[in-house]
């Protein structure tokens, strides 16, 4: 019962710790910016989502790309019941 959540959390962990260091580069680039006013705060967001965007999309091209530099998780078999 515990290697199936094992399994789970080691593939949602590093995405979730990725996730949270992304928010958190947002958020300290629009503390950077704050006193400069809120033009430019809105450029730092607009900025952020953009990145994220290319970054999924390269990611995606690096995967379909380079195939075997990423591991497989998902061709494993995790038994839910």
């Amino acid at each position: 019962m515990f290697k199936k959540y094992k399994d789970i959390l080691n593939i949602a962990l590093p995405a979730m710790g990725e996730n949270f260091l992304q928010m958190f580069m947002g958020m300290v680039d629009s503390y950077l910016v704050a006193h400069l006013g809120l033009i430019a705060i809105s450029g730092v967001s607009v900025a952020g989502n953009i990145i994220t965007i290319y970054q999924a999309i390269f990611l995606l091209l690096w995967e379909q790309l380079f195939p075997a530099s990423f591991p497989k998780v998902w061709d494993r078999k995790i038994n839910l019941n």
